[in-house]
Formats: structure tokens, sequence, C-alpha cells
């Protein structure tokens, strides 16, 4: 009923002003003073991450508190990551899943009323991203707006070339994105194991070439075919991960 939803928001409110999430030191007898809009709110990120996963942030506000908040990772085909068989699985430099993480971060986000959460060792990425999606839902309740995209992250995309049967060659590549821009273009190769930096120099050159492109189009070079077509693919795979989610 009307009653008991504004004795729940009176009590949130207390509760908030009791442990400090008021943001002051002052005695809690004062008003909690907002300026969020009520509503949800929700941010998306604008690519699929190099991990294959678009980022959807939800936020609820109801009499300038933050009540609930949620983030889900879907892959190419819609599946939420938490759903698939290894989601859930430590990461190799930490000791938390991500269910764990998530959640912590709600906690946090909804404890302080605010995106100022906390890194967590071994899942710097994530808790990155979940920061940039909550700073931009934060704006956006100030303003009322509900839906947006935003492309603020910094994502490295990462692949590397099946070794091939001639020469045991194998190359990798990595490209660096900031918000649209690349910002760095590295590509190595090594054969039987072996890093190679003379040879290696080919694929520099290639690397330079997107770099000052700014694009993922293929590459055309008369002196070395062979090796541009294996980088080719590498460019095809990147931008493969690198599809637009919203």
């Amino acid at each position: 009923s009307m009653r008991s939803s504004k004795i729940a928001v009176v009590l949130l409110l207390a509760v908030l002003l009791l442990s400090g999430c008021s943001g002051t030191q002052n005695s809690g007898t004062q008003d909690y003073e907002s300026d969020l809009k009520d509503g949800e709110y929700t941010v998306y990120s604008k690519y699929y991450d190099p991990w294959g996963y678009g980022l959807t942030f939800t936020m609820k506000v109801v009499s300038g508190i933050v009540t609930s908040v949620h983030m889900t990772e879907a892959n190419t085909s819609g599946a939420d990551r938490l759903t698939l068989s290894d989601a859930d699985k430590t990461w190799d430099d930490g000791d938390q899943k991500l269910s764990a993480v998530l959640g912590g971060f709600y906690d946090t986000l909804i404890h302080r009323q605010s995106a100022d959460i906390d890194a967590v060792s071994g899942a710097t990425t994530t808790s990155d991203s979940f920061k940039l999606l909550a700073e931009a839902a934060f704006d956006n309740a100030k303003t009322g707006k509900t839906s947006d995209v935003i492309n603020d992250f910094e994502w490295t995309y990462t692949v590397t070339n099946d070794v091939d049967a001639v020469s045991g060659s194998q190359e990798t590549l990595s490209i660096t994105f900031t918000g649209d821009k690349m910002t760095a273009v590295e590509c190595s190769e090594v054969v039987n194991s072996t890093a190679l930096y003379a040879t290696g120099r080919i694929y520099a050159g290639f690397a330079e070439t997107t770099m000052q492109s700014q694009t993922l189009t293929a590459i055309t070079s008369i002196q070395d075919p062979s090796e541009a077509e294996r980088y080719n693919a590498m460019l095809d795979q990147i931008s493969q991960l690198r599809q637009q989610y919203k």
C-alpha cells in the first residue's frame, strides 16, 4: 500500500543516515538531501568488451535514494554471463567469483549512495567497467535521462593466429581502444616459440598502418602478401570481437 511504501522509505532513510551514507559526519537528525530524480535508469556499453560481453547497468531511484542496482554481461547470443557454465569460476589472478564481486559492488553502491566503489584485485577490468557505468547512471539520474549508451571504456582486444604449418610462425595482435579511438596497436611474431625481431618489423609496419588509418580495414602488401593475409585474419577476428552492442 501507499502508506507501507512511505514507511519503508522513511526506514531506509533512517538506516542510511545512521550508517553515514548521507556523506556527512554531522548528526543523523538532519534531512537527507538528494539530487537524484526518481525512476529506473539503464546504461549500456556501445560495444562488446574484449571477452565478448555487452554490458547493461540498471539502477532504480525511489524518493531520491538508490534502492537497487544490477549489471548484466550478455554475449552475442544474448545469454547472461552468470548463466554460463564457466562464468562463476575464479579469475586466474584473483580469489573471488564473479557473482561475489558484483554482489559486493551492489552492496557498496547502495550503502554509499555513490558510484565510488572499491576495485577488486584480480578483477580490475570488471571493477572499472562497473564504475564507469555507475557514474553514467548517477549523472543521468540527476537529469532524468532514463536510457543511455556510453563509450568511455579503455579495452584491449587481443588475438593470436594459428601456427603456420610451413614456416612455424605465429603472430599476436593487440589493439587498445579508448572510446572509439585506437590508442595502441601492437603485433608480434614468433617462429617455433622464438621471437623474431627482424621479420617482426613487417608486422610492426602493418600495425602502424592500422593505427594511422584508425580502422579495422584489411591492409594490402605487394611485398609481403602472405604475411598481410595472416595479419588481416587477425584484424577480422578483432572486428568480430569489437561488435556494436547498443
